[in-house]
């Protein structure tokens, strides 16, 4: 059974046939796994979240790794307290996160002011972005929620108008590879921020021994069209099993 809203076709493939994907599909592929590093390189400034600000300010101004950085920036008459950014530096390099000095910012300090050479800032890359990764991980599939005993292959891909689409294969009586399962959701309009309810979008009937194996999940920008890929019967139907595919263009809803 399949959740409303999703279309499902299937196709009957011999698991012994050889396909080599193109190129563009092996990179689609990836990209459906690694939408995170496909949003951060298109990233060039961001002022640190509101759940995370207070923690990577105070480590700016109260950690023992800025004081002599501190007392640098007010020799050379740099205002404070600063200011925890990911943004660039005084030669235009690559965004990292820093400690900056509200007057190299603009004026609602959200941006580094670049190609003005300041270089009231300090670079502490690694620590805030410790801090960031603790106060905004969401663990969005817990083993023992929603009567699943575990959940596994999950992968992210990005759709339009800030939406992030989380699937995985949720396991319903072990972990194991083989037992029914289902094909879960887990939904975000704000690239993250928060996350919807753990939805079935596909189940497999109870009875059955070789459940859906989740597959690569892909955004098709023209069509606006979100594709997953799963198989059935996978294990002990070789050479022969069933793969389909769901389908939304709502963006998931």
């Amino acid at each position: 059974s399949h959740e409303r809203g999703w279309q499902t076709t299937s196709k009957h493939l011999s698991m012994a046939s050889s396909i080599t994907p193109s190129k563009k599909q092996c990179r689609n592929a990836f990209l459906a796994f690694a939408v995170v590093a496909e949003l951060c390189e298109g990233l060039q400034s961001q002022p640190a979240t509101e759940s995370c600000a207070k923690q990577m300010n105070t480590f700016c101004n109260t950690n023992p790794a800025t004081t002599e950085c501190i007392r640098e920036i007010k020799a050379d008459n740099g205002s404070l307290p600063l200011v925890a950014l990911y943004d660039s530096d005084a030669v235009g390099g690559l965004p990292q996160w820093r400690c900056y000095s509200p007057s190299c910012l603009d004026p609602t300090r959200s941006h580094f002011v670049k190609g003005s050479g300041c270089k009231l800032y300090c670079s502490q890359n690694a620590a805030l972005s410790a801090i960031e990764s603790n106060c905004t991980t969401t663990q969005l599939f817990r083993n023992g929620d929603n009567s699943t005993s575990c959940f596994r292959i999950p992968n992210v891909i990005s759709v339009d108008d800030n939406v992030l689409l989380a699937f995985a294969e949720a396991r319903r009586n072990s972990c194991s590879d083989s037992g029914p399962k289902s094909l879960a959701l887990r939904r975000s309009t704000d690239q993250g921020g928060t996350w919807g309810p753990v939805r079935f979008l596909y189940s497999d009937p109870e009875h059955l021994s070789d459940g859906l194996n989740l597959g690569a999940s892909v955004y098709d920008k023209v069509t606006h069209t979100v594709f997953v890929h799963f198989g059935v019967c996978g294990h002990t139907c070789r050479p022969t099993g069933s793969t389909f595919v769901l389908a939304s263009s709502d963006g998931g809803v």
